[in-house]
């Protein structure tokens, strides 16, 4: 993102021709792109579903890069149709 930003959820969208993607995955956050936060660890993932998932995480800190990563599922690769971020309005 262009600044950091207070994250309090990521909206995840499956591939909609292929259900054979990730079963588990984690996000962490950072504002170097170096240094990472955990965000949420071994989410599971409905890979079956056209509907977007959301995943809710903490709006304490701001961060400008997010990072998915698959842990589990079963092919050794994994893909996806959109991530959405949804952040704290301002007061």
């Amino acid at each position: 993102m262009k600044t950091p930003i207070k994250m309090v959820s990521v909206d995840i969208t499956a591939r909609q021709n292929n259900a054979n993607g990730m079963t588990r995955f984690r996000l962490e956050g950072s504002n170097d792109g170096t240094s990472w936060s955990m965000l949420r660890d071994s989410i599971p993932f409905v890979g079956a579903t056209k509907t977007p998932q959301s995943f809710a995480v903490s709006s304490a800190t701001a961060y400008r890069y997010l990072k998915m990563t698959a842990l589990t599922g079963p092919t050794a690769n994994t893909f996806l149709a959109e991530i959405n971020v949804f952040t704290a309005k301002e007061k």
